[in-house]
């Protein structure tokens, strides 16, 4: 009985692939089948895509990866609490630090739900589901984009907090907490909306929802990576600053830096000599040289996690627009009547390799650690 409703179900198409007419129109994620002609049917991968590109570990790997995020929660509610508990003299708390970890919290439960829950990640052979057939896909990956937007504008506001009082002299008060909490919580939340309504989210990558490829450049991608950039380059160009007032305090003679040499926040730059602003900025960088790290580290993962994953994004697209690309991997799992292992090797032109996305996840997992770690050393 199963093998003639697998057989109706195929309509025609050679194992293990089926026949899209087989199927309703509606429900999961649609666009997310990966389906090419065969003759005068329409033969569409089975779900999910990963069971049949990667090895047999792949989903091991990413476990594991999950698992990491388990303990990183950990640390991270360890240090919320500790940052409540403790008085401040005693933990150095700021608001810059306790938002960015908020938000690295947000990205590990889009993680730790899916782990928790154990969702079925298609909706029916062919087709995954989304955040419309899904409870579990609609909440991971909520958490997963929210948490990545938000951990992306704590960086912004905490690279450009360091470059006012750097490089301006200026005082970083209430009125920047104010405009950092605005700017911080609501772009992201304006964000979310936005992908959610125009892009979607589904699993496509392991058993955590990702954003859609339907206008994901416009709505995600391109705007975490303008917000990315623009923290690069304050970050550089305060680290440029800092360079030019050490060498300019080399050159320095003046004998005015006795005593506590350090002009005050209202004083123009220019009423300073070279080596007493270089004492401001020295004793500024002791302060925050925690937050410096915590840049170089976030923005380094989320640019690495943008850049493979809008990679691995095209080329699956790449193989719905020119399905001849995936002709010999296709052709393979025919002739050897869907035994993947013997076509993996086809596979991985078509696909980020496993290596890669572990790395990613595993990146993704520990920047709880190294967050946890720079905070917990204040």
């Amino acid at each position: 009985m199963a093998n003639t409703t697998l057989e109706a179900m195929r309509g025609g198409c050679p194992a293990p692939f089926f026949n899209d007419l087989s199927f309703p129109t509606s429900g999961g994620h649609i666009e997310g089948r990966l389906c090419s002609p065969f003759g005068t049917l329409t033969c569409c991968l089975p779900c999910p895509m990963t069971d049949w590109t990667y090895p047999d570990n792949f989903n091991e790997s990413t476990g594991a990866a999950n698992w990491i995020n388990v303990i990183g929660m950990i640390c991270c509610g360890f240090l919320l609490i500790s940052w409540i508990v403790l008085p401040v003299e005693k933990t150095h708390r700021h608001y810059l630090s306790i938002s960015l970890t908020c938000a690295v919290v947000l990205m590990n439960l889009g993680f730790i739900v899916p782990l928790a829950a154990k969702p079925n990640q298609c909706y029916n052979e062919i087709t995954p589901h989304d955040m419309d057939s899904s409870s579990v896909c609609a909440v991971s990956g909520a958490f997963l984009l929210a948490g990545g937007w938000a951990g992306i504008m704590w960086i912004f506001l905490r690279a450009l907090s360091l470059h006012l009082q750097i490089c301006w002299q200026l005082v970083v008060g209430r009125n920047y907490m104010w405009f950092s909490q605005i700017l911080g919580w609501g772009i992201p939340i304006v964000g979310l909306v936005v992908l959610l309504v125009f892009s979607g989210v589904s699993f496509r990558f392991g058993a955590t929802c990702h954003i859609n490829h339907e206008n994901s450049l416009a709505d995600f991608w391109i705007p975490l990576l303008v917000f990315a950039g623009l923290t690069v380059i304050i970050q550089f160009a305060t680290f440029g600053y800092c360079i030019r007032v050490y060498l300019a305090s080399l050159n320095d003679n003046s004998t005015t830096t006795e005593g506590s040499g350090m002009p005050s926040y209202s004083n123009s730059i220019r009423t300073m000599t070279p080596r007493q602003a270089y004492r401001r900025v020295r004793r500024v960088i002791q302060l925050q040289w925690r937050g410096i790290v915590i840049v170089l580290i976030i923005i380094t993962d989320v640019i690495f996690f943008a850049v493979i994953f809008v990679f691995l994004d095209n080329t699956v697209e790449q193989i719905k627009e020119n399905p001849s690309k995936a002709l010999p991997w296709a052709t393979c799992l025919v002739v050897f009547q869907g035994d993947k292992n013997k076509c993996l090797d086809m596979a991985d032109d078509l696909v980020v390799s496993l290596p890669t996305v572990t790395a990613v996840l595993i990146l993704l997992a520990v920047s709880s650690y190294k967050t946890g770690l720079v905070c917990f050393i204040s």
